[in-house]
């Protein structure tokens, strides 16, 4: 009021219905471009928070696809490292069969393997995990928002990616863990 360094105007309605509010709008556009204030732009807030909703789910679906598509690479790198391993253990495992071992035995030592190599990767990434995602919300708030976000770590997530972890080894190693048998 009185000052000719306003930009923004936001009006709060106890109108509810989406024809009354653009019904509001037009009438302050005309009642202030009657006055002699132009109006550049008006948006309802709900639309610019669908705006803002679009860009954050956007931004976040690409991040679960780049997640999906590093834990494929894992997997591949784990199931490459333990053939690998089989390869250069032929003659160890030649030994252990020779003194009696059961398939069961050296599927289950090529999966511990499997699983030890993949819980040190986890026990690694969990204190790696958190300077990372704190930087990641503070520049999702200063690129989306006007407003930081505060970042809470749940234990939950640990815990599911620790159950991602172990599946994702067990699948990773069957293969190699099979061919280990056959030797």
């Amino acid at each position: 009021h009185g000052s000719d360094l306003s930009r923004v105007l936001a009006v709060a309605s106890k109108a509810a219905d989406a024809p009354s509010q653009l019904d509001l709008i037009l009438r302050l556009r005309n009642e202030l471009e009657h006055v002699g204030l132009p109006v550049a732009s008006s948006q309802l807030l709900r639309e610019t928070r669908r705006g803002v909703e679009d860009h954050l789910l956007l931004v976040v679906d690409f991040l679960g696809v780049m997640a999906w598509v590093m834990i494929a690479v894992g997997a591949m790198g784990l199931a490459s490292t333990m053939s690998l391993a089989v390869l250069e253990r032929t003659r160890e495992i030649g030994v252990l069969r020779a003194i009696g071992a059961r398939h069961g035995a050296i599927l289950r030592i090529v999966q511990i393997e499997g699983l030890v190599i993949a819980l040190l990767g986890w026990l690694v990434s969990i204190p790696l995990s958190v300077p990372m995602s704190t930087v990641l919300a503070d520049a999702f708030g200063r690129v989306m928002l006007t407003t930081p976000i505060r970042w809470l770590p749940d234990l939950r997530n640990v815990l599911v990616w620790l159950l991602m972890v172990v599946v994702i080894s067990l699948i990773a190693c069957t293969l190699p863990s099979l061919r280990a048998t056959r030797i």
